[in-house]
This record gives C-alpha cells, structure tokens and sequence, in this order.
C-alpha cells in the first residue's frame, strides 16, 4: 500500500475535553503518513495551552475569532495544501475515530470512479452501534432539507457496501488535493450548517462522485458545540443558509427557493409544539435568518447568539427568569412574591 501525505484537520472552539479524546484517537491511528492540524477558532477556555502541553507534535493555528465552520476548517485546508498534503480529512472535533479509518479511507480513493468527497460510517458516541450518518441525501419536495441516511438504525450489517450519495457531512470528510483544486474550499458565507451539502452539490455539478466506505468508522457526539442542537443559534443557521443554498443552486433545480421557505414555514410551526425557551427565541431566530439572508448579510449570526456552551446555558437561565416573569398575569404575581419571596425573580 502506498501512503500519500494526509493532513487531519480538526477545528476546536472551546471543546477542550472533546478535542483532547479526538486527537487521542487520531495519534492510534495505524496509517503511516499523516500530520495533524487543530485550528482553534479563538477559544476562551484552555484548549490551545492544552493540547499544546498534550499534544507538541499538532500543527497548531490559532485564528484570533470565531470564523464558523466553514471559515475556520479553511484555513487549515489552504495550509495543508500549501504544505503539500495529497489528501485532507476533516474531522469534527468531538469525534473518536477507528484505528484503521485513514487507511480505509486512502485505500478506497483509488479504486472510485471520478471520486469527489469521501465519507466514513458514522455512529452516535453514546449508542456506539447505533448509525448516525452513511452519507446525505438532499430532498427537495416538499421541502428542502438533508437527510442522513441510515440515521438511528442499528448497525446489523445492513450497510456494508461503498454508497454514493448527494454530499457527507462536514463531521468527517475525507477529499484529494485534486478535488479541493477543482471543487474550491467551503463557501464561508455559510458559518455554519449546509456548507458540506454545498460542496457535495458543488462536486456534483463538476462530474464527481460523493462515496461513503463503510470500513472508514466514526463516532460523533453530536452537536456538541451547541447543547445538542437545542441552541437557537442553529434556527438563525437553517433558515439563513437553506435560502443561501437554494438561491445558489435554483438554476439546476426551479423551484428550490419555494422549497426552501416552505421548509423554513414547517420548522416555525414545530416550534409551536415546544418548550417556551425554544419557542420564542427560536422563533426570533428564524425571523432574523431570513432578513439577513435578505440583506445579503453573512459574516456570522446576531450578537445575542455568539455564546458558547457556559454563556449560552447563563443566558437561557436569564432569560427564562425574565421572560415567565413578564408573561405572568399582574393579578397574580403578588401571590407569587408572597408565597416564594420578593426576589424570586430578580436579575
């Protein structure tokens, strides 16, 4: 077996434990040939001094701000490039990976026909044989969304075999320097979510074939970055950058933006069915992704929904206080004050 050069990138944002067990995965890798980059998306906590004293053989690049998913795994892909890497592969930080997935992975590439974005066999970290993700499948009608293939089945060998599929996720994704020069790097107007549909609809277009290896194993805690997904940062994202994607992709493919909004509409009304958290700033979320799509504005979400884990967990607390406290009918926040205390609701 040959070992072409391959750069591991691996992007952390105040994930210091994940990244910590990811790269602890990465160095039992059995694969002969690789370097591995950690671009720090300009973390608060203590994540570069960290995997500086675990870690000194990791090519650490620090960007001085938050720079999304996209922006920031840019970053460390034109540098891997620049440094002669024959291949990349993308890595969320809050991943382990199986000891032979890298060399699974350059095993496969040769043997593809007009191979474009590869991707690995995904699980949940929790539920280790429990599917994830074996590759995307981009559905327009009725609505626009990405569906995972394969997500929540047990693993009972039912996907053994090399699938193509429409794109694969932005989780672990594995690409030649051929490809990255012919398909260009993610479009960082998405931040983040649907950049990876993107660039597998990109490559798509070009003539390239998107592979999920089954052999190539992956387990992903899932959202880690954003309280399991329950941020409502990820509303202002799916509404923002659906409508980017089908603005984008319109002309292969009429009536994608109709698709896009009715999508956007079906996630509003769901959220008429949650919790009063999700509700309302969800919502909000929503309302503000479609202006700013709009106003052709893409350089990152709302001020009020730049928080990491610990900010976004003091802020919902803050604004539960507040906002039950107001919805309270006057007539009877007296009794409330009496029965619980003056202060019970306080700033």
């Amino acid at each position: 077996m040959k070992y072409p050069k391959v750069c591991i990138i691996i992007l952390n944002w105040n994930g210091l434990k994940d990244t910590l067990e990811c790269l602890e995965s990465v160095y039992e890798l059995d694969y002969r040939n690789f370097e591995v980059i950690v671009v720090d998306n300009g973390s608060q906590d203590e994540s570069v001094s960290a995997i500086k004293r675990n870690f000194p053989d990791v090519i650490l690049i620090e960007n001085k701000e938050n720079l999304g998913f996209a922006g920031g795994n840019n970053v460390g892909i034109k540098f891997a490039i620049e440094n002669g890497a024959d291949f990349v592969f993308l890595l969320n930080n809050d991943t382990v990976v199986a000891p032979d997935t890298l060399a699974r992975m350059v095993e496969a590439y040769d043997n593809l026909e007009n191979a474009g974005f590869l991707g690995c066999k995904i699980y949940f970290y929790d539920r280790p044989n429990v599917i994830q993700h074996f590759g995307g499948e981009i559905m327009f009608e009725p609505v626009l969304y990405g569906r995972h293939i394969g997500d929540g089945d047990e693993d009972r060998g039912q996907f053994e075999y090399v699938q193509k599929c429409d794109y694969v996720t932005g989780c672990a994704v594995f690409a030649s320097r051929s490809v990255i020069d012919r398909v260009g790097v993610l479009d960082e107007r998405y931040f983040a979510y649907w950049e990876d549909a993107d660039w597998g609809m990109r490559a798509n277009r070009l003539g390239l074939n998107n592979y999920v290896i089954p052999a190539a194993k992956v387990w992903h805690k899932v959202s880690s970055s954003l309280d399991g997904g329950s941020h409502p940062l990820r509303y202002y994202f799916i509404a923002r950058n659906r409508l980017l994607f089908a603005s984008k992709f319109e002309s292969y493919i009429p009536g994608l933006r109709d698709s896009a909004s009715r999508a956007i509409d079906e996630e509003r009304e769901k959220l008429t069915r949650t919790g009063y958290w999700l509700r309302k700033t969800a919502a909000r979320a929503l309302k503000e992704g479609i202006k700013d799509f709009q106003n052709n504005k893409f350089e990152g979400p709302p001020k009020w929904l730049k928080k990491n884990k610990k900010e976004f967990h003091e802020f919902k607390i803050h604004f539960l206080k507040n906002n039950l406290y107001e919805s309270i009918n006057k007539k009877i926040r007296h009794v409330i004050k009496q029965e619980w205390g003056k202060n019970h609701f306080r700033d």
